[in-house]
């Protein structure tokens, strides 16, 4: 193999790995245990609480908030279909801490 050849296969390894690093979030030091928590002043707007609680219920109807509480440590947001009498919808608790939803009830 001539160094040229060499040279441009090193080089293609090289941006091979950085493109993983940079999809994997980072590189190794960033991860979800390692990267520091957002001070306790930080919280997420209801734009972004409400599209989380829908993501996590995954249901193709168009939905409607029906009710949002604040708790101490995240939002439960109650999601109805836009059309009434329709199947669907539910309760999704978010989490400030990390911005995890998870679906408590469905309807």
């Amino acid at each position: 193999m001539s160094k040229y050849r060499r040279t441009v296969a090193d080089a293609t390894v090289a941006a091979v790995l950085l493109a993983l690093g940079m999809a994997c979030g980072g590189g190794p030091d960033e991860n979800v245990f390692t990267r520091p928590h957002k001070p306790a002043s930080w919280t997420p707007d209801s734009t972004r609480v409400v599209a989380l609680a829908i993501h996590a219920l995954g249901d193709s109807l168009p939905m409607r908030v029906d009710r949002m509480a604040k708790g101490e440590h995240g939002w439960q947001v109650r999601l109805l279909p836009v059309r009434g009498g329709t199947v669907g919808g539910g309760m999704v608790w978010v989490d400030e801490s990390d911005s995890s939803a998870t679906v408590v009830k469905r309807y």
